[in-house]
């Protein structure tokens, strides 16, 4: 191997270890079928500990078939255009083989060839499932707080100390 083969695998070897260490989702999808070609152990563990490598996507992961997945990515390979999604949710099968729900920033970003065609699509992502729930949770008690005020037609008060101003 020349000094650029050997510069160039240090570098693909470089990349490859920066996605399996990474906290975030990293999937790389091949072809048009989308073939599992690299899979991280974030997104591995978020999926149920499921053998993907490999596998075509529609076959891997069925259950995202309902859910418009697989026609969103197909577009992203067709079209190359990338789609970003904020707060996706995703029911996935996990490791016990239940349902769960799942909220995700997501992106899936296409793989071009130098003629420009795709080969594939780059998926990234973080799971926020913790903080929507908590959003959730922080609406809802507003709401009940707001729907006990307003039924039982009471007030609240606030005084200023140091204006002695009654709000």
């Amino acid at each position: 191997p020349t000094e650029a083969t050997g510069n160039l695998l240090a570098e693909q070897q470089a990349l490859h270890d920066f996605f399996m260490k990474s906290p975030g989702i990293f999937c790389i999808l091949r072809g048009p079928t989308l073939i599992f070609e690299l899979i991280n152990p974030t997104a591995i563990n978020l999926i149920g500990n499921r053998d993907l490598v490999g596998k075509p996507l529609r076959e891997a992961m069925p259950e995202l078939a309902a859910q418009g997945f697989f026609d969103l990515l197909d577009n992203v390979y067709t079209s190359k255009s990338p789609f970003k999604g904020n707060e996706v949710k995703v029911f996935i099968k996990g490791a016990s083989g239940d349902m769960e729900t799942l909220y995700i920033n997501l992106i899936f970003q296409p793989i071009l060839n130098a003629q420009d065609e795709s080969t594939g699509i780059l998926v990234s992502g973080h799971e926020v499932t913790e903080q929507v729930l908590a959003r959730n949770l922080v609406t809802q008690r507003e709401e009940q707080y707001k729907f006990i005020i307003e039924a039982t037609q009471l007030a609240t008060w606030d005084i200023n100390p140091q204006t002695n101003q009654l709000y």
